[in-house]
C-alpha cells in the first residue's frame, strides 16, 4: 500500500508540472493583478496587451487567465500563489472597502443626474432697482442634460486606498452639496 502511495503522489508531482493551473488558482491570480507588490512580469506573464505604435491596454481579466495558463502549470502557480500570498493580502487590506465602493458608485449616480429644476436672472425694474427672478425649468427627463462629470473606472477605484476613497467621497459629497445648492 505504502509503494502504491508512493507512485501515486510521484505522478501527480509529475502531472502537477504539466497540468494547466486549476479554476481555482486562476481566480486567485486575477485577483493579485492589481496588486503592484506582486511581480508577474519576472515570471514572463504579461498584465498589458500591446496595440502596435507604442499603444497598449490593459488585459481583461479573461485575457488574464488565459495569459497565465500559457506561462504557468499548476505547480508553477501553486508556488507562485505561495511566493506572493503574504504581500497580495497585506495590499488587499489597505484598498477602498466594498461599502465605500457602493457608496461612491451611489454619489457618481447622483452626480451624473444632476440638473438644476430652476434657473435664476437678474433684471432691473423701472426705478433701477435690482431683481431676482427665478424661472421653472422644463422636466429634466424631458431635456437633455450634459454632465461633465464622468464616473471612474472600475479597475482605478479598485486601486484605492481606504483613505483616498474617503478623500474622493468627501469631493463627491461637496459637488453635490454645491449642485444641490444651485438646483
Amino acid at each position: 500500500a505504502s509503494k502504491l502511495i508512493e507512485m501515486l503522489i510521484a505522478k501527480e508531482k509529475e502531472l502537477s508540472n504539466s497540468m494547466c493551473p486549476t479554476d481555482k488558482q486562476l481566480e486567485f491570480l486575477v485577483g493579485m493583478y492589481l496588486c503592484p507588490d506582486v511581480p508577474f512580469e519576472k515570471h514572463d506573464v504579461k498584465k498589458t496587451l500591446d496595440l502596435g505604435n507604442g499603444l497598449w491596454r490593459k488585459l481583461t481579466p479573461d485575457e488574464f487567465a488565459e495569459e497565465l495558463k500559457t506561462k504557468m502549470s499548476k505547480a508553477q502557480a501553486s508556488k507562485f500563489i505561495d511566493d506572493y500570498r503574504g504581500a497580495f493580502h497585506t495590499w488587499k487590506t489597505t484598498r477602498v472597502r466594498p461599502e465605500q465602493v457602493k457608496y461612491i458608485r451611489d454619489l457618481e449616480a447622483r452626480m451624473s443626474n444632476l440638473a438644476p429644476s430652476t434657473a435664476i436672472e437678474w433684471a432691473v425694474d423701472e426705478e433701477g432697482n435690482l431683481m431676482q427672478i427665478v424661472k421653472k425649468l422644463p422636466d429634466k427627463s424631458k431635456v437633455y442634460s450634459p454632465t461633465a462629470y464622468v464616473p471612474i473606472d472600475d479597475m482605478e477605484l479598485m486601486m484605492f486606498s481606504v483613505q483616498e476613497a474617503s478623500k474622493y467621497i468627501d469631493i463627491l459629497n461637496l459637488g453635490l452639496g454645491i449642485m444641490d445648492s444651485t438646483a
